[in-house]
């Protein structure tokens, strides 16, 4: 999705209060790619993510501190400009922020990362091919959750 297409799906979103800094940002500046490079670090963070294996059967998705750290600075740099420039409480911002990223992430991916939804990890080639094999879809976070609580531990 363009920027420009991106911008105008957040400006018609009415979960979005009118008077929050997002809106007030995209009704100045109609070309801003803030949200939308927010929202494109986030996703590729999942896109690329690590698949690890935890014990014997189970794998899970994996995103490193070292890859996490970078997102989240973008995450509160945004936090803190908002909050100074539209005098917004920073804790408003976060969750406002947490929520759009959440709901509009996987809006920033290309139309070929959306083509590459799944990653088979597992399976033994030698043995019966479909005996656990894993199968992630690379752009969903598989536990929003916990990841922004990982977020938050850096903001």
């Amino acid at each position: 999705m363009r920027k420009e297409e991106f911008n105008e799906l957040l400006l018609a979103d009415e979960k979005i209060c009118p008077s929050s800094p997002v809106k007030q940002v995209l009704e100045r500046y109609k070309k801003s790619s803030i949200f939308y490079n927010l929202c494109r670090t986030f996703y590729l963070l999942v896109y690329n993510a690590n698949i690890i294996k935890r014990d014997h059967l189970q794998f899970e998705c994996y995103i490193s501190d070292d890859d996490l750290i970078p997102a989240a600075c973008e995450f509160n740099e945004t936090v803190k400009l908002l909050s100074t420039q539209y005098q917004a409480p920073a804790e408003e911002v976060k969750e406002e922020l947490f929520n759009l990223i959440k709901r509009y992430y996987t809006c920033a991916a290309t139309p070929e990362e959306l083509d590459c939804k799944f990653r088979i990890v597992g399976g033994d080639p030698d043995r019966f091919p479909k005996e656990f094999i894993i199968v992630y879809d690379m752009n969903e976070f598989p536990n929003w959750d916990h990841f922004e609580e990982r977020i938050r531990s850096f903001v």
